[in-house]
C-alpha cells in the first residue's frame, strides 16, 4: 500500500543522509571493465558496474551509496567473502534488501518461493532474481504506488525466466495476447491481468490458492 512505499522512501532517505565512502571511490575499480573473481566453486563472478546504468536506476538516481548495501566494505583490500558460488552470492545479497524494504521482504517469507528455498531448493527466486539491485528502474508511480504500464509489460518476461512453460501458455491466452501482442493484435493493453494480479507480488501464492482468489473476486 501507499504507506509502505512512504516507509521505504523514508528508510532510503535516512540511509542516504548517513556519511560513507563515495560511489566514485568504489567505481574507480568496479567501473572498469572485466573485473572478475574466481569463486571457490570455480565459477567466475563479474564485478564490474556500469556507472551510467547505476546512476539511472532507482537506487542511483536516489543518491544511494554502494556501501549502504555493501555494509561490510569500507577499505581495500576488502574483507574475505564467504560466498561459495554464484547462487550463494545472489541469496546472500538479497538479505540486504530487508534494510530498506522490510515490509516486502517479510511478505516473501509467506511465498511459495521462500517455502521452496527453505526446503533446500537454491534455485527458488529471491529478491535479486527479480530486481537487479544495480540497474532496477522505478517500477511504480510514487504518488499512487501503482505499477507503470511498462513495468506491467515486463512482469511476464521476468516470470518467464523460471516459468517458461507457463509463460508460453499465458502468451497464447486472451490476456497474454492483449498485453504482449500476437500475430493478430499489437499488445500493450496494460489493464489486462498479468502474473502478479493472480499470484501476488512478493507473497506469491501456490496455484491452489490462486484458484480461490480468482473465485473470491467474481
Amino acid at each position: 500500500c501507499q504507506n509502505h512505499l512512504f516507509d521505504a522512501l523514508a528508510a532510503v532517505a535516512e540511509a542516504v543522509a548517513q556519511p560513507g565512502i563515495s560511489n566514485e571511490y568504489c567505481l574507480s575499480c568496479h567501473g572498469k571493465p572485466n573485473q572478475i573473481e574466481t569463486l571457490p566453486s570455480g565459477e567466475l563472478r563479474y564485478l564490474s558496474i556500469d556507472a551510467g546504468g547505476y546512476n539511472a536506476s532507482v537506487h542511483g538516481s536516489g543518491g544511494y551509496a554502494c556501501v549502504q548495501c555493501h555494509t561490510t566494505i569500507r577499505e581495500y583490500p576488502h574483507p574475505e567473502s564467504t560466498v561459495q558460488d554464484l547462487r550463494d552470492a545472489t541469496i546472500q545479497g538479497s538479505e540486504t534488501c530487508r534494510e530498506c524494504h522490510e515490509h516486502n521482504f517479510e511478505l516473501t517469507h509467506d511465498s511459495v518461493h521462500q517455502a521452496a528455498l527453505a526446503e533446500g531448493n537454491r534455485d527458488a527466486a529471491v529478491c535479486a532474481d527479480c530486481h537487479n539491485p544495480h540497474y532496477e528502474k522505478q517500477l511504480n508511480n510514487p504518488t499512487t504506488d501503482e505499477l507503470w504500464p511498462n513495468a506491467r509489460l515486463a512482469v511476464p518476461q521476468m516470470c518467464a525466466r523460471c516459468h517458461s512453460t507457463i509463460y508460453d501458455q499465458y502468451k497464447q491466452s486472451v490476456h497474454g495476447a492483449a498485453l504482449l501482442g500476437s500475430g493478430e493484435q499489437p499488445g500493450g493493453s496494460a489493464d489486462v491481468p498479468t502474473c502478479i494480479d493472480c499470484h501476488g507480488v512478493h507473497a506469491v501464492v501456490a496455484v491452489s490458492y490462486t484458484h480461490l482468489r480468482a473465485h473470491e473476486t467474481k
